[in-house]
């Protein structure tokens, strides 16, 4: 006979109620459902395009950026630099603002960024 097991009353059975749970003597991983044959998992949500939220943040991004490369530039007396960024900043905040009406969201608009933009232009004027 194969492998047996006692009980207290003296009958003997085969030990097959550990196979059934995923137990093996091998020393494999206890996986009952067989889940690590089927790889990992999918993402969530697929990132092919950004939200209207996103979209604004990553402007709002590079027009403080431009406005900082303004701000060095014109510390290094590269004015005609300055300007140029300068400007673009101006015309990406302008851009910015038409955005977040057309998504409906002028109520979160960013006044000190308007601020920013006005005096760095402005300051380089």
């Amino acid at each position: 006979m194969g492998q047996t097991g006692g009980s207290s009353d003296g009958l003997r059975r085969p030990m097959t109620s550990m196979r059934g749970t995923g137990y093996t003597s091998q020393g494999s991983a206890f996986d009952p459902l067989n889940q690590a044959s089927k790889g990992p998992a999918p993402p969530l949500i697929s990132k092919t395009e950004e939200s209207p939220e996103e979209k604004i943040k990553s402007l709002e991004r590079r027009v403080m950026g431009l406005i900082e490369e303004s701000c060095l530039a014109a510390s290094r007396g590269e004015i005609r630099l300055s300007l140029d960024r300068a400007k673009e900043a101006s015309s990406k905040e302008r851009s910015l603002i038409r955005q977040r009406e057309q998504a409906g969201l002028s109520d979160g608009h960013n006044l000190d960024l308007t601020f920013s933009v006005s005096v760095t232009y402005s300051h380089v004027m």
